[in-house]
């Protein structure tokens, strides 16, 4: 292949998130940090916040015991695919590559025109970053992004 040409399809495989091993520790301050704040939410006399909370933690929980699993992503000449969901170029208004941090791996940031899931966070590990720029400079404009501040907390937090 020449160099500075695009390739017709780019596949890799990457992780939903990164993986961060708990001790027993992190489970018992889920625990009691969701038990406070349910006794804190019933002292206010909302039962139905205490609830949501209880639930919220029991989820967090069971949550983190779970490895990420990990997903297949394809750049095709119709859009981006993600596992078995096709996004379409028509649907996507642009994209940024952030590599600007030493201490993390790349990541695609695509921004949709779909209000629910208005932007896209993929790892770029395992992929030539600049294929994955040349492919898709062809196809959508390059707009400076950054990762919206939950979905770093969510990343901090080990999600």
């Amino acid at each position: 292949m020449e160099r500075g040409v695009a390739p017709a399809r780019i596949e890799w495989h990457g992780r939903e998130h990164e993986h961060r091993a708990r001790g027993v520790d992190w489970y018992w301050g889920v625990g009691l940090a969701g038990v406070a704040l349910a006794l804190a939410a019933l002292l206010f006399g909302n039962a139905l916040l205490a609830l949501l909370i209880a639930i919220t933690a029991a989820v967090l929980a069971v949550f983190a015991l779970h490895e990420p699993k990990t997903a297949r992503f394809m750049l095709v000449p119709r859009g981006l695919v993600v596992d078995d969901k096709l996004y379409p170029f028509q649907t996507l208004e642009s994209f940024w590559i952030d590599d600007a941090h030493p201490h993390r791996a790349p990541k695609l940031i695509v921004k949709s025109s779909q209000p629910l899931m208005p932007l896209l966070v993929i790892p770029l590990e395992g992929v030539d970053i600049d294929a994955v720029h040349r492919f898709l400079a062809k196809r959508l404009p390059e707009e400076e992004q950054h990762e919206p501040f939950s979905h770093r907390l969510l990343e901090w937090l080990g999600f």
